[in-house]
C-alpha cells in the first residue's frame, strides 16, 4: 500500500516542477490604471453666496420651530445678521463664518445660552445640526429671498 502513495507524491512533484519550468503567459495583460495622487482629488465646490433671507426649520426642548435668517456679508468670509420668529424675541447672529459651502454661526439663545449652527449650503438649500448646552436637533432651510 506503500507503493501507490509514494507514486502518487512523485506525480505531484513532477507536475509542479514541469509548471514551474513552463514558460510565462504570452497573453498580454491589460496595463494598470495609474496611481492617483492624493494631491488630484476632486475640487471642492465654489463657495455658495449665503447672503439672503432664509426659512429654517429646527426642533428645541422637543418643539418644532420656523423662524427667518436673514444674512448679510461684513467682509472675507465674516457675515452678520439676525434670526427671528413669532415664538422668541428677535436674536441678533454674535458672529457668522464662512468656509466654503459651510458656516458657523454663534447666536445668544432666549435662554442667555449661546448657540452654534452649524450648516452648509448647497444652492438655495441649507442643512446641519445646532447645539447649545442641554439641547440641539438637525436643521434644514431654503433661500427665500437673495
Amino acid at each position: 500500500m506503500r507503493l501507490p502513495a509514494a507514486l502518487a507524491l512523485t506525480g505531484i512533484l513532477v507536475l509542479s516542477a514541469a509548471c514551474a519550468s513552463a514558460p510565462a503567459s504570452t497573453t498580454p495583460q491589460p496595463a494598470a490604471a495609474p496611481a492617483t495622487p492624493a494631491a488630484m482629488a476632486a475640487p471642492a465646490p465654489a463657495a455658495v453666496n449665503p447672503v439672503g433671507r432664509w426659512t429654517v426649520a429646527l426642533t428645541a426642548q422637543g418643539q418644532a420651530f420656523d423662524f427667518v435668517m436673514d444674512l448679510r456679508h461684513v467682509s472675507g468670509d465674516d457675515y452678520t445678521g439676525s434670526i427671528n420668529s413669532q415664538a422668541f424675541p428677535p436674536m441678533p447672529i454674535n458672529s457668522a463664518k464662512r468656509s466654503g459651502n459651510a458656516m458657523v454661526i454663534k447666536i445668544t439663545a432666549p435662554t442667555g445660552d449661546e448657540a452654534t449652527i452649524n450648516i452648509v449650503f448647497e444652492g438655495d438649500v441649507l442643512s446641519g445640526e445646532w447645539s447649545m448646552p442641554g439641547d440641539g436637533s438637525r436643521v434644514s432651510g431654503r433661500r427665500i429671498v437673495q
